[in-house]
């Protein structure tokens, strides 16, 4: 495979993920559904200890923040409201 290809589910495919209770409704598209799945499982896999959740929660956080700037900036400079993917 390409580095620039993804794979991505079936569109077709309805299978439901088991979330556990407080988590946030799944994306509803299939490729967002995939990274998202793709990010839980990271996390499950490496966020082991406490120290590490923390971070991972700044880290979060974080980006978040700089989305929220960048989208801010796009709709200042260039009348954009929504990048796309966003």
């Amino acid at each position: 495979m390409d580095e620039d290809q993804h794979e991505f589910p079936d569109r077709r495919e309805t299978p439901r993920p088991v979330r556990l209770p407080g988590e946030p409704p799944l994306p509803r598209e299939p490729h967002e559904r995939h990274h998202h799945e793709l990010g839980r499982r990271t996390l499950l896999r490496l966020a082991t200890t406490p120290e590490a959740q923390a971070a991972a929660q700044r880290a979060a956080r974080r980006t978040l923040e700089l989305a929220d700037e960048l989208q801010k900036k796009a709709l200042a400079t260039a009348g954009i409201h929504h990048a796309p993917g966003c």
